[in-house]
């Protein structure tokens, strides 16, 4: 009965399931050295390529089956490794999700950021709880034009990262260094740069 229960827990447990039997073996933040055969990085690239189309589509478009090769999931524990994510943030196939500070007129703002590949948008909120009267913003992923990372460990604010789209640059501080890395891989990927 014991064997039989976690058994079923091994099935559960869908962070590294897909990539493992895939046969994937990861290197922090190089994919192209984990993937060992062709086929591996052809997969890669397929799964980088469908994520990069459906951002660049514009919201409330889109059509049966456009989604069918995007997993955010597999893609981010592709990139991370064995290692896994960052605790505080959430990602599955369409979507990926964590608390960042957003710079407003030089005013923190701690916001709840969804960046939601069905809805093509990345939206922020009061709260978790994602309820459309506490957004406070958004904007459309195909309007990201660059995705700049200014610093490293001997900046002011080595957590901060800028998403650029048009009229507009966002700051974001990350709450530590992975969770910054795994947004900037995320939209990295939107703009084909990943």
């Amino acid at each position: 009965m014991l064997a039989s229960f976690v058994h079923t827990l091994a099935w559960l447990q869908p962070v590294h399931t897909c990539a493992r039997a895939l046969g994937y073996t990861h290197s922090t933040h190089r994919p192209a050295t984990g993937l060992q055969t062709e086929a591996q990085k052809r997969n890669f690239v397929k799964l980088k390529k469908a994520i990069e189309v459906i951002a660049s589509k514009a919201p409330g478009s889109s059509t049966p089956g456009e989604g069918a090769h995007v997993d955010l999931l597999n893609y981010m524990t592709i990139i991370n490794g064995e290692g896994g994510l960052p605790h505080n943030i959430r990602v599955d196939r369409f979507k990926c999700k964590s608390y960042l500070i957003k710079l407003a007129a030089s005013v923190e703002q701690r916001r709840w950021m969804v960046l939601d590949l069905e809805q093509k948008t990345m939206s922020w909120y009061v709260d978790n709880r994602e309820l459309r009267i506490s957004r406070k913003g958004q904007f459309a992923l195909r309007d990201v034009k660059k995705v700049i990372d200014p610093g490293n460990k001997n900046t002011t604010q080595p957590r901060a990262f800028m998403v650029g789209i048009p009229k507009r640059t966002y700051t974001f501080i990350a709450e530590s260094l992975e969770l910054k890395e795994c947004w900037l891989q995320v939209f990295r990927c939107i703009l084909g740069q990943g």
